[in-house]
């Protein structure tokens, strides 16, 4: 089997593919077969039928859905995705005369090829209902079933699971399989309307990646931009892509008119103000479906409430908490789009009275622990009328911040400055403004609204004060550069023994946390200290990819270990040194576990009794 998953580029993702395979139709083996994703990109929550299917006529080809929801919610949010596959099942590639469906391709009934079927990328983990949650299961059914079947309805094949799942009470069953069936477009409208595209978080191989909506670091996939939305994909003004399709099927796409409403911003780009078929704008709509599949979530956990005592009380519970949580995530991506969207478009809502919305920039920042920081925050007014506002900072226990004030008028923002003050000692913190002014309500659930903060203490408090990374990095003010060249020599401080790391500097996150030295092998950093006791604080994790345990040992005893990270996490390890009488030299030994990567970020040494003053 070859994958036919392949992109040079994010400009021609959507046609690599087609462009590697199709020349090579016939070349193949008798034996081999291509295996297609159901559509271009990369299982989208909405995408057209991968171009490649009916144009492979010599050689046998294979669908690939994914049943595991990486781009659909993970097992967080309730999504049923046989919908979809009979979507792209019953689609007519017309490539071989109508009736040349999906289905019919890679079952072998159009080319009469030898070898053809389906392959699913699976939802199995370690959770005791198998899938993370009980209703995700229904996804794995019904791959199975279609494998087998590709004819079989959405709708028989979700009362089939639901009455092997939970019995046949009719109540349930109509309940269930009502739950299921609508779930796939209520994740579609909170989400990515009118096939906007790819709107997660880029992959960093962690239960993060593809979860969260990060529509600013995913424009080259939607377009987004002041004038309008949506990626242009027709012959005439965009890409081309709309030619890889059957002539019907591509003059479809390529008219703004007769193109599917549901792919309308996968094939073109738009004014916000351009109508749809409802009479809506693009805007309206996306401000609508993005409240109401929000509140739709809410109105699926109250359905599943009238189960109460037809379902087992262990199930009824675990569906239900996962039902809320989906109701926090729903209102996260909402808030999050819709504070993006009005950010550029500046078009208010014609259905509601507007909001208030925070954006704080640089999200991602270091703070020094003890001393007073400002904290850049943009209110924006959509609503249509000028306010006062008052926004505040959501901080931690001991921490000290002050009210903002500032006139905002319609439809415009102001950026003030808050003022914070975290403890001196190192730390990691998310903060949440909040802007308000009177009743008016606030997108508080909006991501952009947070800042994740690294406190470190002022350099002239510590005794040593290292920022690890590439000699060529940006430093944190007054703090000393640890890189690989740092190599220890009599009255250097410190500095590597033996062994030296490699380092990376991502470009990303804050002047700390952007870079790292790290290795495979163990290291050894060597430190002077004064007489007396004090502490290392060291910071490890990486802005992007997950990350490995850190390990520090010191004289050959194991003093802290970190657990594994997901991308975008950090933590301090602190370890316990005693520079006794007179002051001596310590050897920080780092290492991972066999075959991975250790990192570290932030090496800070403070005297005991340093930290909180």
């Amino acid at each position: 089997m070859w994958r036919a998953f392949v992109h040079d580029s994010d400009a021609k993702w959507d046609r690599q593919a087609y462009l590697d395979f199709t020349p090579l139709d016939g070349k193949f083996a008798d034996n081999t077969i291509v295996q297609i994703k159901n559509g271009p990109i990369d299982f989208q929550v909405r995408e057209p039928a991968h171009p490649l299917f009916g144009s492979l006529p010599r050689t046998n080809s294979m669908i690939e859905l994914q049943v595991t929801q990486e781009y659909t919610g993970h097992a967080t949010h309730l999504c049923y995705l046989v919908p979809q596959w009979r979507e792209v099942l019953d689609f007519d590639t017309l490539k071989a005369g109508e009736g040349s469906t999906v289905a019919r391709v890679v079952t072998g009934r159009v080319h009469s090829n030898a070898h053809f079927g389906f392959a699913g990328v699976m939802n199995f983990g370690d959770a005791r209902n198998w899938t993370g949650s009980h209703l995700a299961a229904a996804n794995t059914h019904g791959y199975g079933r279609l494998s087998w079947n590709p004819d079989l309805s959405a709708r028989d094949l979700a009362d089939e699971w639901t009455r092997m799942t939970f019995g046949n009470d009719p109540y349930v069953v109509e309940t269930v399989s009502a739950l299921l069936l609508g779930s796939w477009r209520t994740y579609e409208d909170y989400t990515s309307p009118l096939g906007t595209g790819y709107l997660t978080h880029p992959p960093d191989g962690s239960v993060t990646g593809h979860f969260d909506p990060s529509p600013t670091t995913t424009t080259q996939f939607h377009k987004s931009d002041r004038e309008g939305i949506g990626y242009d994909r027709t012959a005439a003004t965009g890409d081309g892509f709309t030619e890889l399709y059957a002539p019907a099927t591509r003059d479809a796409y390529e008219s703004l008119a007769n193109c599917p409403e549901e792919l309308l911003l996968f094939r073109h780009h738009v004014p916000y103000s351009h109508r749809l078929d409802s009479g809506k704008t693009v805007i309206q709509h996306i401000y609508d479906t993005h409240f109401s599949g929000a509140a739709r979530v809410a109105e699926m956990r109250t359905d599943w409430e009238g189960l109460r005592r037809r379902v087992d009380h262990r199930r009824f519970t675990e569906v239900h908490r996962q039902f809320g949580e989906q109701l926090t995530e729903a209102a996260k991506w909402r808030d999050t789009l819709i504070a993006y969207w009005f950010e550029l478009s500046r078009i208010r809502d014609e259905h509601r009275g507007g909001w208030l919305q925070a954006i704080v920039a640089p999200a991602d920042t270091a703070l020094l622990g003890g001393e007073r920081n400002e904290l850049p925050v943009r209110v924006v007014n959509a609503t249509g009328s000028g306010l006062r506002t008052v926004t505040t900072l959501n901080v931690p226990e001991g921490w000290r911040s002050e009210e903002a004030t500032a006139y905002v008028a319609s439809r415009e923002g102001e950026t003030v400055r808050m003022t914070v003050v975290p403890p001196p000692a190192p730390a990691l913190a998310t903060l949440h403004a909040l802007p308000r002014s009177g009743a008016v309500p606030v997108l508080d659930s909006s991501l952009r609204s947070l800042a994740r903060v690294v406190v470190v203490p002022p350099a002239a408090r510590c005794v040593h004060a290292l920022d690890a990374g590439p000699a060529s990095a940006p430093v944190l003010k007054d703090y000393t550069r640890l890189s690989p060249a740092t190599g220890w020599h009599e009255g250097a401080g410190f500095g590597w023994v033996g062994n030296a790391p490699d380092a990376t500097d991502t470009g990303l996150f804050d002047v700390v946390r952007r870079d790292y030295v790290r290795d495979s092998a163990p290291a050894v950093l060597r430190l002077t200290l004064p007489a007396g006791r004090c502490t290392a604080h060291l910071l490890t994790g990486d802005p992007n990819t997950f990350n490995r345990s850190l390990i520090v040992r010191v004289d050959g005893v194991e003093k802290a270990r970190s657990e594994r990270l997901d991308g975008r996490e950090f933590t301090w390890l602190r370890i316990p040194l005693d520079g006794g009488a007179s002051g001596c030299e310590v050897d920080l030994e780092l290492s991972s576990k066999e075959d991975e990567t250790w990192h570290l970020s932030a090496c800070v040494v403070l005297a005991d009794g340093r930290e909180g003053v």
